[in-house]
């Protein structure tokens, strides 16, 4: 009996873990810069997953996708959380003065 609730609390905790909501958000290094000056341009999310990017108008990419990830796991008082990071780091130059949007990037994970 005790075996059975181990296995089950292992199933529970793997499913938990895997049905976690997705996060995805964009950060740039600098709200306003100069024609032909870097910044970078950063996504990050909680899943890993397949970056597409959208169409950079008046705006080079100079290097990238530079990716990184991490993984933080810890015990508190017997729960034990796991989270994990991914970015995705571009380093682009705009090439026309003004005021510049960049729209919204598309992460698919796991074919969704």
């Amino acid at each position: 009996m005790k075996r059975c609730f181990y296995i089950l609390f292992f199933i529970l905790t793997a499913l938990s873990n895997y049905a976690q909501e997705v996060k995805f958000e964009a950060n740039v290094s600098k709200n306003s810069c100069e024609v032909n000056e870097n910044i970078q341009l950063e996504f990050s999310s909680n899943t890993n997953g397949k970056l597409e990017l959208p169409e950079l108008k008046n705006c080079k990419i100079i290097a990238g996708p530079m990716t990184g990830s991490s993984t933080r796991i810890s015990d508190i008082n017997g729960k034990r959380t796991m989270v994990s990071s991914y970015t995705y780091t571009y380093v682009i130059r705009f090439t026309k003065k003004g005021e510049q949007v960049i729209p919204p990037a598309k992460l698919t994970v796991g074919g969704k």
